[in-house]
């Protein structure tokens, strides 16, 4: 049996005209073609300047430090490159790198929130302004992930006396969440704006950059806790207490409410 959102489509007529005056869609029908005619989340014209305006910025900053950036992955996966040109960067440098990509990072990951949660979750929110509220709301999240996450560092280097051990973590976990943002802002782009199909394929490319972050990331910790001369029982206690515990938080509600792609 063919299904109505499979038939109704191709029609170029109305049903009255078709099977006479008296016929009509069942509700039934009618709610599943609408539902499959939906295009979910639309960004106005306000965002999607606003999506430009990131990607010309991001664009600026990659040009300057991409030989910085492209050294830096390279040599988390452990190949060393020939030429050191533009290889390193002062600290303020990099400071103003990490800002300027965790700034990007945050906006562009909350617009692909924004677009993954879809209307119906904007609607719970009972607002006009439901979908900015919304990117607000998963922006602020980010922040207080991440931001919670040094602070914690932070405090232990206070209360156990271990500054350069948790200024060491903050220094790669910055950097890491940087370089993150920059392979990660153009996919989220093409989720952000581009079609269905062109969403699907920027979504698990986003979810593939994200994995393999996370484990450049897990090994550079291990390794900076065993150069520290620090048992691995406590690298492991700061990865479930401070990482996976706090980011556990954020995704559950994403895959428990089993959300697809906008």
């Amino acid at each position: 049996m063919i299904e109505p959102h499979h038939l109704i489509p191709s029609l170029r007529v109305t049903p009255a005209e078709m099977f006479g005056p008296q016929s009509d869609l069942a509700p039934e029908a009618l709610a599943t073609t609408e539902a499959v005619a939906s295009p979910g989340v639309e960004f106005g014209v306000v965002a999607q300047l606003m999506i430009v305006a990131v990607a010309v910025v991001y664009i600026i900053f990659i040009m300057r430090y991409a030989g910085f950036v492209g050294h830096f992955l390279f040599s988390s996966v452990g190949i060393k490159l020939s030429s050191q040109k533009h290889s390193h960067i002062n600290p303020s440098e990099r400071i103003n790198l990490e800002i300027v990509m965790l700034t990007i990072g945050t906006i562009t990951l909350s617009a692909v929130g924004v677009r993954l949660l879809g209307e119906e979750a904007a609607s719970l929110l009972n607002s006009a302004e439901s979908i900015w509220l919304m990117g607000a709301i998963i922006a602020g999240a980010l922040v207080a992930l991440v931001g919670g996450s040094l602070l914690a560092l932070l405090l232990s280097a206070l209360v156990c006396d271990t500054k350069t051990l948790c200024r060491g973590l903050v220094q790669i976990k910055l950097m890491h969440l940087a370089i993150f943002c920059a392979l990660a802002t153009p996919l989220s782009i093409v989720y952000i704006l581009g079609g269905n199909h062109f969403a699907e394929v920027g979504l698990w490319s986003i979810a593939l950059v994200a994995f393999i972050s996370l484990i450049l990331y897990v090994k550079e910790s291990f390794l900076f806790f065993m150069t520290q001369k620090v048992s691995i029982l406590h690298w492991i206690l700061y990865l479930c207490a401070l990482e996976i515990f706090p980011t556990s938080l954020l995704v559950a509600p994403l895959l428990r409410g089993g959300v697809g792609i906008g």
